[in-house]
């Protein structure tokens, strides 16, 4: 299973917060939000699998005309929609501003 993640996240700010404690309030609202909307994973089919088809067609040396078929399988494209990621979100939004913070942009998300 491929999961997507975001590019970016949102950078939050509070008058007199540094960066440690930023990210304390971060994490605790991020547990919050998970409690109160737990991921409903759902998967969509957006391309049914398929066999494609291929002709080849060339003029042998004797100046006959002969073919090959081959054919190739493509499986189904499938994807996972989180249906409670908007809630969440939100939920995380309400927390944030409840400790004080405001959103103040979008940061690059760190993976490490």
């Amino acid at each position: 299973m491929l999961l997507a993640l975001p590019a970016c996240t949102t950078r939050w700010e509070r008058p007199g917060a540094g960066e440690q404690e930023t990210a304390l309030f971060e994490e605790a609202c991020r547990r919050e939000a998970l409690a109160l909307a737990p991921p409903a994973l759902v998967q969509r089919l957006l391309a049914p699998a398929r066999v494609d088809t291929f002709r080849d067609c060339r003029q042998g040396p004797d100046g006959r005309s002969f073919c090959t078929v081959s054919q190739r399988f493509v499986p189904p494209v499938i994807i996972t929609d989180d249906l409670n990621g908007p809630a969440r979100a939100q939920f995380n939004a309400m927390c944030m501003a409840r400790e004080g913070f405001v959103a103040a942009g979008v940061r690059p998300l760190r993976l490490f």
